[in-house]
């Protein structure tokens, strides 16, 4: 159970290492090559159960960097989010995905314990899309901080989802 609760923490410090530049170990930010693309169109579904949520937005700062992959982020206006870090060619780190679920408070289940397959058909500067497959999934409560003890949404069992994800760069209006 602990394992699972370290593995979220070691990635977010991965991530934010990555994303600064890895400074603090004495990788200046240009050895990672900086941004190849910006996605700024595309659509994920993600399915729960019987339950099919369509997030037909892409946040802004969606994008892929050299040497650390991709980190895009789909959302709707109901609530619901999905992320993907990483898993393209050449990056540090695999695909991994998180499900995020904002109304009251704010619930979360990441797949940094290898609870998803994911596969990528595309993932470069012109198109990230793929499927994944994720079994055993639970909810954390990030407002309460859940992560960060162990612990898991009571009375919520874990659940399994399928999802589809696409994005791609804007094309400017011809």
């Amino acid at each position: 159970m602990r394992r699972r609760t370290v593995a979220p923490l070691l990635a977010g410090l991965a991530l934010s290492l990555a994303l600064s530049g890895c400074a603090l170990f004495d990788y200046p930010e240009d050895d990672f090559g900086g941004v190849v693309s910006r996605y700024a169109t595309g659509s994920a579904t993600v399915t729960i159960g019987t339950e099919r949520h369509v997030l037909d937005q892409v946040a802004p700062s969606s994008q892929l960097m050299a040497g650390f992959g991709a980190e895009v982020y789909w959302f709707n206006d109901d609530g619901w989010g999905l992320r993907l870090t990483g898993g393209t060619a050449g990056s540090m780190l695999p695909a991994m995905l998180s499900v995020d679920w904002v109304r009251t408070t704010y619930w979360s289940a990441s797949d940094y314990g290898g609870q998803c397959n994911v596969k990528l058909d595309q993932a470069d500067a012109k198109l990230v899309k793929g499927t994944a497959t994720c079994t055993g999934l639970r909810w954390s409560d990030m407002l309460r901080g859940d992560v960060f003890d162990g612990g898991y949404v009571e009375g919520e069992a874990p659940f399994d989802a399928t999802i589809e994800f696409e994005a791609a760069p804007k094309v400017p209006a011809a």
